[in-house]
């Protein structure tokens, strides 16, 4: 569940850009100027390289709990 503050940040920030809150902070948070399928993609692999982030701390912490043991 670790990624899901990835996911809320993430909403968050596309929203404020759509209705021109806020511009950026990353280029491919800046929807208005780039098209959707672009913002789409670029979701896509932030969310999933987070979600393998969060499946490979998750590995080393199961590996050194078993090691302590």
């Amino acid at each position: 569940y670790a990624f899901l503050p990835t996911l809320a940040y993430g909403i968050i920030m596309v929203f404020l850009n759509l209705i021109k809150v806020v511009k950026g902070p990353y280029g491919f948070l800046n929807v208005i100027d780039n098209p959707l399928p672009v913002t789409i993609i670029w979701g896509i692999i932030i969310l999933g390289f987070s979600y393998l982030i969060c499946l490979l701390f998750n590995k080393i912490k199961v590996r050194n709990s078993i090691k302590k043991r």
